[in-house]
């Protein structure tokens, strides 16, 4: 285990599993925050059935919309596959509660109006009320999942909170928490988690950020964060993108845009077709309060002009409250490559009676080129520079590769503010290797205020004349400076991938404004015999000890 390419050979074997786990059918619990915040920012004060902006009822939305878009039939060769997608549900406050077991994704949800599956039971059931333990809803979420007599080959969770956890069991993050664990179990561990595949949704500006991204990092998933509690769409949007992150679907676009009065269709949009085995398009909806005179759905063209029809066998489609979807296997009628369009639409003859309505669509493409965040600096303290990262697994480029990849990411901080800049994978402007499929770029100008900031990449990939959009999100977390300048005490582990360099003094703990560098010191164990420092004299790379204080080391700070 000393030798590099040991190392390099696990995580290769790790990026493998998990997308083949990607392809498998999945076991999912959806885990959503019951907390008493959870019924702010409701018209009135309490979360009545319906009403939006209210945070419990717009999580209750979104989760119906992921639990709705999960294939009902998982095909194999045209045929229905032995092993089919389930969903269970728990709900969380001070204790989780257990709200439903894996059930069969199929008619998990209907469009009746009512409230008549177990699924819709269960999630019309959950109020608010209580404080805030995420473990507890993440171990009841484990607990559903290690029952199953017959585990799919994939298991995830799915975890939404607005707060910040109060109550043990805690989660096993890096960061300070209000959270103080209690007993022998009182703090969630990897093991318990084991390969299970964690998705996290930070909602709203006093939601967990650094401990649930830890534990969603760890676990082969993704965290992102939405500042904007008043937002429902955003809300959707994230369980859209959750869905292409836990079942095999790359985000191709996903813009928000408006259905003016009387306006009875959107713009043709296009989706360039490259290769793939199926196509999703995923319709959120704002609430006008008119019921269904209003609804907003979907209509989808093949590269040929003709409509895709709801009801055929090789097409899976879905109406609710605020959302809209199809699913199309490709081929379709003969047809897959090229140019596919797609509008949305308002019921015939609606007229002035529908106001402006906001509502965004979610293309997922299944197939080559999925792109997935690549959190190489997950932690940044309030000065430092944000480093933007993304990667094309081997899994999911073409043999030869992609003839040309176009790529940027857009950095929305904390504060608002938005920047663009292009992506690269030549070494140069924060990328670390050449080459190798990650594409990264460092943003200029420091963090200048701690919370959550949002990446999205957006990555064109050209082969054989044909270019295909990819999109991909997350959400890292900027930490305050530190407030003390002495004794400062680090006892956690410092994350490194195989075959990458990371300069120590990019670690929060490793690195105190308030104090210069001669005013303290750092204790340091080195278990892989890695860490190198640069000969002053010759400008060569050294080992260092295997133990050591950074006072004994020359130009620690810069060179490490």
């Amino acid at each position: 285990t000393r030798d590099p390419a040991f190392w390099m050979a696990h995580g290769k074997l790790d990026e493998v599993a998990r997308d083949w786990q990607s392809l498998q059918a999945a076991d999912v619990v959806i885990v959503i925050d019951r907390s008493g915040s959870m019924d702010n920012n409701c018209p009135g004060g309490t979360a009545d059935p319906g009403e939006s902006p209210c945070a419990i009822n717009d999580a209750k939305v979104a989760a119906r919309t992921f639990a709705d878009t999960v294939l009902d039939v998982r095909l194999d060769s045209g045929s229905p596959a032995a092993e089919q997608h389930r969903i269970g549900l728990v709900s969380f406050s001070t204790s989780a509660t257990n709200e439903l077991g894996l059930t069969s994704a199929n008619g998990i949800v209907t469009d009746n109006a009512m409230d008549d599956t177990a699924f819709e039971i269960a999630l019309a059931g959950i109020s608010a009320g209580g404080v805030t333990s995420i473990g507890a809803g993440i171990r009841e979420a484990i607990t559903i999942l290690n029952a199953v007599v017959d585990p799919n080959p994939h298991q995830a969770i799915l975890v939404l909170t607005d707060g910040k956890e109060n109550t043990s069991p805690c989660l096993g993050g890096n960061s300070p928490s209000n959270c103080i664990p209690i007993g022998p179990n009182g703090t969630l561990t990897a093991g318990e988690i084991g390969n299970i595949q964690i998705v996290a949704i930070g909602f709203g500006p006093g939601a967990e950020e650094a401990n649930l991204r830890d534990v969603a990092e760890r676990h082969g998933g993704v965290f992102v964060a939405e500042s904007n509690v008043n937002d429902p769409l955003s809300l959707q949007k994230f369980y859209v993108t959750a869905f292409g992150e836990i079942y095999d679907a790359g985000v191709n676009l996903d813009p928000t845009e408006t259905m003016k009065p009387g306006q009875f269709a959107s713009a043709p949009f296009e989706i360039n077709i490259c290769d793939g085995d199926r196509l999703s398009v995923v319709l959120g909806r704002e609430e006008t309060g008119l019921g269904r005179e209003c609804d907003l759905e979907l209509e989808l063209f093949t590269p040929s002009g003709n409509m895709v029809d709801r009801l055929d066998f090789d097409v899976e489609a879905g109406h609710g409250p605020r959302y809209d979807f199809i699913h199309v296997n490709l081929p379709y009628r003969g047809e897959s490559a090229g140019l596919w369009t797609g509008r949305v639409v308002r019921p015939p003859g609606t007229g002035e009676r529908c106001p402006a309505q906001d509502y965004f669509y979610s293309v997922l493409v299944k197939g080559f080129g999925r792109v997935d965040p690549f959190v190489v600096r997950p932690d940044v303290v309030v000065g430092r520079n944000i480093l933007a990262t993304f990667r094309i697994s081997e899994s999911n480029r073409p043999i030869g590769d992609f003839d040309s990849v176009n790529a940027e990411v857009t950095l929305t901080r904390s504060d608002g503010t938005v920047q663009t800049l292009p992506l690269f994978d030549d070494g140069t402007n924060g990328d670390r290797v050449a080459g190798n499929n990650i594409w990264s770029v460092e943003f200029p100008g420091p963090a200048v205020e701690p919370g959550a900031q949002h990446l999205r990449g957006h990555f064109e990939l050209t082969k054989n004349l044909c270019t295909q959009v990819r999109e991909a999100e997350y959400s890292i977390v900027v930490q305050p400076e530190p407030a003390i300048c002495t004794t400062l005490d680090c006892g956690g582990v410092i994350r490194v991938r195989p075959g990458e360099m990371r300069l120590l003094d990019d670690q929060p703990c490793l690195w105190n404004r308030c104090a210069l560098r001669d005013q303290y010191e750092v204790a340091l164990s080195d278990t892989k015999n890695w860490l190198k420092t640069v000969d002053p004299a010759t400008g060569e790379l050294v080992d260092l000890p295997p133990t050591f204080l950074s006072g004994d080391v020359d130009s620690f700070a810069l060179h490490c």
